[in-house]
C-alpha cells in the first residue's frame, strides 16, 4: 500500500473518531475533578498534558475502565497505537465495560496491521450490534488492506453508508481506491470526480485529484 493510500485512510479514520462518545462514569467513584481535567485537556488537543495526567490516574486507579478508555484515546491521538491497544482492552474487560472502546480497538488493530485480531473484534461487534456504521466502515478498511476479497470490502463500505449518510464521502473515496486496484478505472474516475465536484476544498478532494491524475 502506498504512503498516499495510508495517509488518506488514516485521515478518514481520524475524522470518523474525532467526535468521540464520552462514556458515563456510572457507579465508579473516581477522581472526578482530575479526570474531568484530563478530558478537557484531551478535548482541547493538549494531548501530552492529558497523557501525563491520565497515566497518573491509571496507576492510582487501575480498575477504572473509564480512565483506561481515555488513556487509550490519548495514545491513539498521539499515533502511539501499540500503547493504545492494551488500554482499550482493559476498558472492555474492566467493570463496567466501555462499549465505545470496541471501534477504537478495531481501528488500532487495523493501524498496527493486526488484521486477524481486528476481524475477531469486528465479528464480536457485529454480533452485539456495537457501533454498526463505524464497525462496517472499519470492516471495509480491514478487508481492503487484507486484499483477499475486495468485493466484500466494497459491500462493507456500502453497508456503512446506508447506516450513516455522513460517511458517504469517506465511503466513496475508499470505493474509488478499491476500483483502482480492481483496474476498473472508469468506475474509479467517476467516483473521484464526484468527490471533487461535491466538496472541492476538502482533503479528500485533494487526494481524489491526485488519483485522477494517475488514472
Amino acid at each position: 500500500m502506498s504512503r498516499q493510500t495510508i495517509t488518506a485512510a488514516s485521515l478518514v479514520v481520524a475524522y470518523m473518531f474525532f467526535l468521540i462518545s464520552i462514556p458515563s462514569a456510572g457507579a465508579q467513584q473516581i477522581s472526578l475533578s482530575r479526570l474531568d481535567q484530563a478530558k478537557q485537556l484531551f478535548q482541547h488537543e493538549n494531548f501530552e498534558e492529558a497523557l501525563a495526567l491520565l497515566k497518573t490516574l491509571r496507576r492510582q486507579q487501575p480498575q477504572s475502565s473509564e480512565i483506561a478508555y481515555y488513556l487509550g484515546l490519548t495514545f491513539k491521538r498521539l499515533q502511539d497505537y501499540i500503547s493504545a491497544g492494551p488500554h482499550f482492552l482493559d476498558a472492555l474487560n474492566l467493570n463496567p465495560p466501555v462499549e465505545a472502546a470496541v471501534p477504537e480497538l478495531i481501528d488500532v488493530l487495523y493501524q498496527c496491521d493486526n488484521l486477524v485480531e481486528a476481524k475477531k473484534w469486528i465479528a464480536r461487534a457485529e454480533k452485539n450490534f456495537i457501533a454498526p456504521p463505524e464497525v462496517a466502515f472499519l470492516k471495509g478498511l480491514v478487508l481492503a488492506k487484507e486484499g483477499k476479497d475486495l468485493f466484500a470490502a466494497l459491500e462493507a463500505f456500502e453497508v456503512a453508508e446506508k447506516l450513516d449518510a455522513s460517511l458517504s464521502g469517506a465511503v466513496r473515496y475508499q470505493k474509488g481506491m478499491i476500483f483502482t486496484r480492481l483496474k476498473d478505472y472508469r468506475a474509479a474516475e467517476g467516483i473521484f470526480k464526484e468527490i471533487v465536484i461535491k466538496d472541492p476544498a476538502s482533503d479528500l478532494a485533494a487526494y481524489a485529484n491526485e488519483y485522477l491524475g494517475a488514472i
